[in-house]
């Protein structure tokens, strides 16, 4: 499996995916508006999608009490899936609240965009200052973690040792069994 994890934004829209040096981060950023805009997303998505060759995407939910523009914001999604979809690449959607909890141990406003930044710089190793980037790269891992191949000695944050478990190996398998409840589309 090659896990491609997307932050999907109408402005930066951020990916991370494995390359031959590692994991790569990078954004797709549109210049234009309204419909040149979405095709901007689309072709950005698709040179990503050609580069990674993935076979499954990690792609972000919306944040349902986000303010702006939401019917822009859902035809970026919108975009994004579609896109996939044409590749014939299956893809999770993952809420914003799991995520957090799966990156810092907690959901909701505590993990802001400055810890989800932080925890990506501190344990995933990220080098960027993006938010975008540093979440599509908690993505990617997050669906590595699922996969069974989670970063090399990343703590559970979504399992704690209140569990009875006391082996890393036997706190990830809990880990990967918690999430596996998550619906592919």
């Amino acid at each position: 499996m090659r896990t491609l994890g997307i932050d999907g934004s109408l402005t930066s829209t951020g990916f991370a995916h494995p390359s031959a040096n590692g994991v790569v981060t990078g954004r797709i950023k549109p210049s234009s508006k309204g419909v040149e805009r979405l095709a901007a997303i689309r072709h950005g998505l698709s040179g990503v999608i050609g580069a990674a060759k993935p076979t499954r995407a990690f792609l972000e939910d919306y944040a349902m009490g986000a303010r702006g523009k939401t019917y822009n914001i859902g035809e970026g999604g919108g975009v994004l899936r579609l896109t996939l979809y044409d590749f014939g690449i299956p893809f999770t959607v993952v809420s914003p609240t799991t995520l957090k909890l799966f990156s810092t141990g907690y959901g909701g406003p505590a993990s802001s965009k400055d810890v989800m930044i932080a925890t990506a710089i501190h344990h995933f190793g990220f080098q960027g200052s993006s938010n975008d980037e540093a979440d599509a790269l908690l993505l990617y891992w997050f669906g590595e973690t699922l996969a069974g191949r989670p970063y090399p000695g990343w703590p559970n944050a979504l399992v704690t040792d209140n569990t009875g478990k006391r082996s890393q190996r036997e706190l990830r398998e809990a880990q990967v069994k918690s999430l596996q409840g998550l619906k592919a589309q």
